[in-house]
């Protein structure tokens, strides 16, 4: 997405004051964290929907009288054809979106892109821009870091705690250290590996029923990929990637 907004750098029309930019600026300092209560049952994770952040900013840019409005400015539609055999359609789309005071405005465009095999490709891909566009505008504190490790976010967490300080003439409670974990399987397939198979099998439309039916169970005489040894699993992702490629070929 980052690659393919620098093809549509943000304008900003003639005679556009700072006030619109001090206005801005005000609105991001009153937004808070905002909650996400949208729930991925297939990966197991909470995101923010596209409601949760137009209730969030909808109240700080009317009390600084901005409005935010965007036109479709380019669409392009195609049929495709899933991993399980099904006809989808994949919508990309360039949504132009528009800052004004009433007086003065800028504006910039936005990709998206959506895939359904029924109607609402459109709907997930002005969903998406959408998205996309608020945040980027407005940097909203969403705490969504799809890079971040857990070790890595552990390890900075406990860096800000202050050192305990037992008062005098107390004795520290005595901790009891818990049992040793048991020797991870080197041959095994790692738990970033597994994520990575789920995660790339929902993007191109192949679910955990197809997943151990049509590939585990033939293929590798397992039926859920975490008995997958490291070599099945990066085996099996690079069929993921290939079909991934396959079904989403890269804009020209």
């Amino acid at each position: 997405m980052e690659g393919a907004l620098q093809q549509f750098p943000t304008q900003q029309t003639d005679g556009a004051s700072k006030g619109l930019v001090a206005k801005l600026i005000a609105v991001i300092g009153e937004i808070q964290l905002i909650p996400k209560r949208g729930q991925n049952t297939f990966n197991n994770y909470a995101y923010a929907t596209a409601e949760d952040i137009i209730q969030a900013v909808r109240l700080p840019l009317s009390k600084h009288g901005l409005l935010v409005f965007s036109s479709l400015r380019d669409r392009t539609s195609e049929t495709i054809t899933t991993a399980q055999g099904k006809p989808a359609f994949r919508e990309r789309i360039t949504v132009r979106f528009v800052v004004t005071d009433g007086e003065s405005e800028l504006h910039f465009d936005v990709p998206g892109e959506g895939q359904d095999t029924g109607d609402k490709g459109i709907y997930k891909a002005l969903t998406g821009a959408t998205k996309y566009a608020l945040r980027s505008l407005l940097q909203l504190p969403i705490g969504d870091d799809p890079e971040a490790d857990g070790a890595e976010v552990q390890k900075a967490e406990a860096k800000t705690q202050p050192p305990l300080v037992m008062p005098k003439g107390i004795q520290p409670p005595m901790i009891v250290p818990p049992p040793p974990r048991p020797p991870v399987n080197p041959t095994m397939a790692t738990e970033r590996q597994c994520k990575a198979i789920r995660a790339l099998a929902q993007a191109v439309g192949i679910n955990e029923a197809y997943l151990v039916e049509k590939v585990l169970e033939p293929r590798f005489n397992v039926k859920d990929a975490d008995k997958l040894t490291r070599r099945q699993a990066s085996e099996l992702l690079d069929m993921l990637k290939a079909e991934q490629a396959r079904s989403y070929p890269p804009v020209q």
